[in-house]
């Protein structure tokens, strides 16, 4: 989020002027307006035109995965710090990039998107490569897929759906930008 340095300054200078409650509300105002206006931010492509934006994706990534790792569930900081900060993860592209089969139809702002990406342990990441969803849920053999993952995300996916194509990744985008903002909007 960020406002105008412009208009930080003059806020700054009008705490003389208009006082310290009348500046909070200003300063209040400029904030929502940012946050607000952060979906165009958090929705954005991750992978845009052959290029990763690797700190913002981990950034939205990482952000998503702490929300879900907190919900509902007692993790420990510990434990919390050890699944964001000390696994090898890679961004998940939960609808297969490479696979021509499923990626008919779904243009590059949502393939690329939040709505579209989550953490993966690297391990099983580079194991599942371009599989269809089902493939990636569950395989034979004893090979690697989305539940031997220690992600809530993972978990909350395979647990929620059946397939994912289009309407799954929308209804997720549009998900995960609201519970990003709200999560920005509460007070520190």
């Amino acid at each position: 989020i960020h406002a105008n340095i412009s208009e930080i300054q003059k806020l700054y200078k009008e705490i003389f002027t208009i006082g310290v409650v009348n500046t909070i509300e200003k300063a209040k105002s400029i904030l929502t307006s940012s946050i607000n206006d952060i979906e165009s931010y958090i929705g954005r492509e991750i992978f845009e035109k052959g290029k990763c934006h690797r700190t913002w994706g981990n950034l939205i990534c990482m952000l998503s995965a702490y929300l879900d790792e907190i919900n509902g569930n007692t993790i420990s900081i510990p434990d919390l710090t050890v699944k964001l900060f000390c696994t090898h993860f890679d961004f998940e592209h939960i609808h297969a990039t490479a696979n021509l089969q499923e990626c008919i139809g779904i243009e590059s702002h949502l393939q690329n998107s939040i709505g579209n990406l989550m953490l993966l342990e690297y391990d099983i990441n580079r194991s599942i490569g371009n599989i269809t969803f089902a493939e990636k849920k569950e395989r034979k053999n004893n090979r690697k897929c989305y539940r031997d993952s220690k992600y809530a995300c993972v978990t909350k996916i395979i647990a929620d759906n059946t397939t994912w194509g289009i309407e799954n990744i929308k209804n997720r985008k549009e998900e995960e930008v609201e519970r990003i903002k709200d999560f920005l909007k509460q007070p520190l």
